[in-house]
This record gives structure tokens, C-alpha cells and sequence, in this order.
């Protein structure tokens, strides 16, 4: 059984043995590794690990610059456009874009494999 809305339910997920969730794309290896660890026994660290994805996708419009952020995509890359016709990172500006380089290289890069 799989699941998704985004990793909001993911623990609970787990905890009834789902099989994966459907997530996100910004920091899917996060949620991997947090499903990984889970089913190694370590639930503390799969615990830690949601949250360093829960603190990180809480930053305003991070997705999906967070995949330029991650090196994915060049910079100024137009990544998506809304049903409305908005750009997805039309709000960001300079100050918010180096604070989620900086989160990203901080708090979540360390944790991921590739």
C-alpha cells in the first residue's frame, strides 16, 4: 500500500507498514533514507531524518527551487509554470534563494547519497 500528500503522514505511514509513499520530488532520497532507517530498526534516527525534510520544506516557495538549490537545474532555470500562469519562483528573491542554498548545504546535504 502506498501513500502520499507530501510526507505530512509519512511516521504514521511506517508505523502501519505501508509499503512507500508517493513523494514530493524536492527531497525524495531524504524521505528514502527516512524509510530505509525505519525499517532497519532505527526509528529515532528515521524520526531525525523526517525532520530535517519537515524543517527544510516548511521555508516559503522552496519547491522546487530547492532542486536549483541542489544543482539539478541551473540558476534562473524556469522550472514550472502554474495552472494560473504564475512562475513557480516568481517570489523568491536573492535573500531567499542564498538562505535555502544554505539550508540545503547545512542541514541536508550531509544526509543525502548522492
Amino acid at each position: 500500500m502506498f501513500a502520499g500528500r507530501a510526507a505530512h503522514t509519512f511516521l504514521n505511514e511506517l508505523e502501519l507498514d505501508f509499503d512507500g509513499n508517493c513523494p514530493a520530488f524536492t527531497l525524495c532520497d531524504i524521505l528514502q533514507r527516512t524509510f530505509e532507517l525505519w525499517h532497519a530498526g532505527k526509528r529515532r534516527e528515521s524520526y531525525e531524518m523526517l525532520g530535517r525534510y519537515a524543517a527544510f520544506m516548511t521555508i516559503p516557495d522552496v519547491a522546487p527551487y530547492g532542486m536549483i538549490a541542489r544543482g539539478f537545474f541551473p540558476e534562473n532555470e524556469l522550472i514550472r509554470v502554474m495552472p494560473n500562469g504564475k512562475k513557480s519562483m516568481e517570489s523568491l528573491n536573492d535573500a531567499d534563494k542564498r538562505f535555502i542554498k544554505r539550508s540545503y548545504a547545512e542541514f541536508i546535504k550531509p544526509y543525502v547519497s548522492a
